[in-house]
């Protein structure tokens, strides 16, 4: 064999001088294999048939220049040591399969070595037979050379294609198959071939997530702008896409830092518009998800199989952590169970979940769909077993996984990421804890890690486990392991450590960690209390439940600034923006955590403290108590869950709780400034800790041209508000006069946004509503004030005097309200305004409220230190409204009716917003009254009754009454949303009306 290195495509003959070996039939299999083993097939041409007409059939074998080489070489090498007659045998050469010697070598310098030594050498190169690229150990054997051999004897022979007479034309080429990657890469580099040596490493992509027709690709891949400049990312994208057999891409991006993981994706290429949204299937099961906004990981593959096959046929199971269906649909359509109860609160992933239900045949009888904190939300003593499937640990939910399940025990399902080594330590806690909370809730349950599955590395020496826990009621172990054969034990020695088993770590021989333990699966042996079956969360809204609210707020996930702007910004309408980089705040920011700041915990701050949770501004039911910042969340923190209360709940469990409430006390933390009467709260300056874990997205909000962390230096930035409060608690009713993005950051806070549009019915003292406690929802008579609201009430009697004693135009108001609930990590857009009414859902809510001038800084007052003072223009016309009202106060009623109407049409009409506002102003009188009297409206026609003109012409209705039940009745038909657009109108015919009874009635001799 050659000594020269061959150069790189030495091996891709032409067809002139492609080599072939051609082999009788009898002998090709066993050529082809030695060829193969070798190296010397030529993977570019296919194998063919002889086309000669003489002679036994021969077997067409395309062989390489280097192949063909060898092989005359070895031929020549062994025809000078074993001379062979054409009838001899290959065994008479001794180098069949079966011969014993094996050891027969070639001389490396080219000599002739004894023909009678089994041992010498044939020219070339000391190396095995197959092994062309460099010298090894071991020699030549000619055993291991059936091809040799084959020439040897006669029946094979190698040649060029066109050397030989009558010889088949030249081989069919074989198409060339190249791998995905390959075929990526082959367009990066078409459109950059200098990225074969500058682009960093993974640029170019080797690997990535294909999901229905779009392939998700690594967050790295085609970041650099100098290799594929934006004119060349088409023709990238597009020719990737064909690589990769899809119609879309998109590009990984680290997943918000949020309890909510929300995706960062980004689509590359979507040349439909499509979107994020795609179907896969997997397991029998189809997956459908936006990518844009919802994380999907199919490195959970196996624990999906594994729930798909638990044992749990008529089982009713709660996903505390369901996404968009992961474990919940697997045991839907393979485990038979009987229902699913999903707990859920990032709302892309409930809208995923509810159309992978249906997509996939399942009603919601057997799956219901909660959305929120599932603390909040998840139902108590139902379940046979519980999902806890959350990254990277699920112990917030430990209690109420617990509190989930049925009396009589059951199976939860643990996931956590745990160093390499701590499995033993990290289940023995895990049973302890379960046990705790167990004998916190009166439950006397053995509690024991059964099983311990390895799902995938994590990170570097970190692994995702799921731990299934037994809890089995120590009274029911005797019964049950009778019942199943099952062994038990009084034994309280701790548990045994587990063992590792293949990919999932079990248990050891069987010691019970608590008494009456027993180790198999527990069936309930007693029925449970009924009415916790299909139980409903006690804190769910009844309007949220019957679907009231007429108004949904907007979400944008990821905005840009340009988006935000075009957008809510400049429709003047609130949104909630997620996926925002915020830093590790949404995940870190509970009380405790905040109280572990040295400069935090000895900060002293001013705290409203109420006796009611329905903090009253106008009439000032809390006082102030000034303590340290520590004290105030160590507060907070010992309240635990709290009594957080949706609008349908907060009446009942008010009486239901009196005793208890009556001694209790709601805390309210606002921050301020510094110097509290000079500048207002700057609250990531103040805590400069809480600055280093908290980043406001002012580049998006408001175009901020300072970074992050010198916020406080941006000429539009106002001010930024920490604001802490207690479970429960409901802040009054207000506006503010500057834009603010609430940035939730603990808890759940559930907000009601008003339009200005229907600011009349709010009935607004200075930027506060008086309409507080349960009437805010309409769930109560519209009284004033809360039941408890006086007990620290406003003394001021000509204030008394002055508010009215019933809200009747706030229903139209109520009607027009928006209603979202945020989470952690989600930033509420409120355009200034926008009055607004919050109230903390479940435990304690920390959030920051920053707030940002939309108008110039001279349009607003020096001295406004909160953000709610009018702007200077604004002020001025109130002023002036003022003093039309104490004109026109002495003015007989029927003047003050229509010089009021007139004042107000003329000012709607000069500033032309008459069809942006709403006329709840009309909306006085009872609801129920107004419908029987109301005007019927056809078209632009206003007909009135003819039951109230003929009161009219007998005396027996009277003008005022007439005119309030017009105004009424206007209020009734057009303060709902949709008849907006034709309020002012309504309030011109009014007046119109107004002046023809007028005349009815002076021509009737009325005085």
């Amino acid at each position: 064999l050659k000594s020269s290195s061959p150069s790189k495509d030495s091996d891709k003959d032409s067809d002139s001088d492609a080599r072939v070996f051609a082999v009788e039939t009898a002998h090709a299999k066993r050529c082809k294999d030695a060829l193969k083993s070798a190296g010397w097939l030529d993977k570019t041409r296919r194998a063919g048939g002889d086309a000669r007409q003489d002679g036994p059939r021969r077997v067409l074998l395309p062989v390489t220049r280097r192949g063909a080489e060898a092989l005359e070489e070895l031929v020549a090498a062994a025809s000078r040591r074993f001379p062979m007659r054409a009838n001899d045998s290959a065994a008479s050469l001794d180098v069949s399969e079966d011969a014993e010697s094996t050891d027969s070598e070639v001389n490396a310098e080219g000599a002739e070595a004894d023909a009678a030594s089994p041992g010498s050498r044939l020219p070339g190169e000391t190396r095995r037979i197959g092994a062309l690229d460099g010298p090894v150990s071991e020699p030549v054997t000619l055993e291991a050379n059936p091809a040799v051999v084959a020439i040897l004897q006669g029946v094979a022979s190698v040649f060029a294609t066109d050397s030989e007479p009558g010889s088949s034309p030249p081989l069919a080429s074989r198409p060339e198959k190249r791998s995905p990657a390959a075929l990526v890469r082959a367009a990066a580099l078409i459109v950059a071939p200098e990225a074969e040596s500058r682009a960093r490493p993974n640029e170019i992509p080797t690997k990535w997530e294909k999901l229905g027709d779009l392939a998700l690709l690594p967050s790295e891949s085609f970041r650099s702008e100098t290799l594929w400049p934006r004119e060349t990312r088409a023709r990238l994208y597009r020719e990737t896409a064909a690589a990769l057999g899809v119609t879309r891409l998109a590009r990984q991006a680290e997943v918000s830092q949020g309890p909510k993981r929300e995706s960062r994706a980004e689509l590359l290429w979507d040349p439909e518009r499509v979107g994020g949204w795609t179907e896969t299937k997997e397991l029998g099961v189809w997956y459908g998800l936006d990518v844009t906004k919802v994380m999907f990981s199919s490195g959970n593959g196996t624990e999906k199989r594994r729930m798909g096959a638990m044992a749990a046929a008529g089982e009713t199971v709660v996903d505390l952590f369901a996404g968009i269906g992961y474990y919940t649909l697997q045991m839907l359509r393979h485990a038979g169970v009987a229902k699913v109860i999903a707990c859920e609160w990032n709302p892309h992933s409930v809208e995923a979940l509810r159309r992978n239900l249906e997509r996939n045949g399942f009603g919601f009888d057997r799956c219901e769909v909660r959305e929120g904190d599932n603390r909040r939300v998840a139902p108590a003593g139902v379940a046979d077993r519980v999902l806890l499937g959350l990254l990277p640990d699920s112990e917030r939910a430990w209690p109420t996984a617990v509190a989930a399940l049925r009396d009589s025990g059951g199976v939860l399902h643990v996931h956590g990421n745990v160093a390499a080594g701590e499995e033993s330590a990290w289940a023995r806690r895990l049973e302890e804890e379960i046990a705790t909370r167990a004998a916190e809730l009166g439950r006397e349950w053995s509690v024991r890690v059964e099983h311990v599955e390895r799902v995938k590395w994590y990170a570097p020496r970190v692994r995702h486990l799921v731990a299934d826990v037994r809890c089995v009621p120590a009274r029911l172990t005797s019964a049950w392991a009778h019942a199943v054969g099952a062994s038990t034990s009084t034994s309280t020695s701790p548990s045994t450590t587990p063992r590792e088993s293949g990919s999932s770590v079990a248990t050891s021989s069987y010691v019970a960690p608590h008494p009456g333990f027993v180790r198999t699966r527990v069936q309930s042996l007693e029925s449970p209390d009924p009415s916790l079956a299909g139980a409903t969360p006690t804190r769910l809204s009844r309007n949220a439940r019957r679907g009231a609210f007429a108004g949904k707020v907007r979400r944008m996930h990821r905005p840009t600034r340009a988006g935000f702007a075009d957008g809510p910004a400049s429709a003047r309408e609130p949104c909630v923006l997620t996926g925002l980089d915020l830093g590790p705040a949404p995940w870190t920011w509970s009380p405790e955590h905040l109280a572990s700041k040295p400069g935090v915990a000895s900060a002293e701050v001013s705290v409203h403290v109420s006796a009611s949770p329905h903090l009253d501004f106008v009439r000032k039911n809390f006082a102030f108590e000034n303590l340290a910042f520590g004290e105030f969340l160590n507060r907070l923190r010992d309240e635990g869950t709290g009594t957080g209360t949706g609008p349908a709940d907060a009446k009942t469990n008010e009486n239901e709780n009196e005793n208890e409430n009556a001694s209790r006390s709601w805390y309210y933390l606002r921050s301020i400034g510094s110097n509290p009467r000079k500048e207002p709260a700057h609250a990531l300056a103040q805590f400069p800790e809480l600055a280093e874990e908290l980043r406001v997205p002012g580049d998006v909000l408001w175009g901020a041209s300072v970074p992050a962390a010198r916020l406080a230096e941006d000429a539009r930035y106002f001010s930024a508000v920490l604001r802490c409060s207690s479970g429960g608690t409901r802040l009054w009713t207000h506006y503010d006069a500057m834009d603010n993005a609430l940035i939730q950051l603990h808890g759940e806070k559930r907000v009601l946004l008003f339009p200005p549009r229907v600011s009349a019915g709010l009935y607004l003292e200075g930027s506060s509503s008086p309409v507080v406690g349960p009437e805010v929802d309409g769930d109560a008579s519209l009284r004033s004030g809360t039941d408890d609201g006086d007990k620290r009430g406003d003394s001021d009697e000509k204030k008394t005097n002055r508010r009215p004693t019933t809200f009747p135009a706030y229903r139209a108001a109520r009607r027009a309200a928006m209603e979202v609930v945020l989470q952690p990590g989600d930033v509420l857009f409120i355009p200034a305004l926008w009055a607004h009414h919050t109230e903390a859902l479940h435990g304690p809510s920390v959030a920051v409220n920053v707030f940002w001038r939309e108008l110039q800084k001279t349009a607003y007052p020096q001295k406004d230190l909160y953000g709610n003072a009018d702007p200077l223009a604004a002020a001025e016309a109130l002023r002036l409204v003022d003093a039309a009202a104490k004109t026109l106060a002495n003015s007989p009623r029927d003047h003050k009716v229509f010089y009021g109407g007139l004042a107000a049409s003329r000012l709607l009409l000069d500033l032309r917003v008459e069809r942006d506002v709403a006329s709840t102003f009309a909306a006085f009188g009872a609801e129920s009254d107004a419908e029987n009297t109301c005007a019927e409206i056809s078209g632009n026609e206003l007909l009135f009754p003819s039951k109230v003109a003929e009161d009219v012409r007998t005396g027996r209705h009277d003008l005022r009454d007439g005119v309030e039940t017009s105004l009424t009745a206007l209020g009734v038909w057009f303060a709902p949303p949709a008849r907006w657009a034709d309020a002012v109108k309504g309030a011109a015919l009014g007046i119109g009306a107004f002046v023809a009874w007028r005349r009815l009635y002076g021509s009737s001799g009325g005085s």
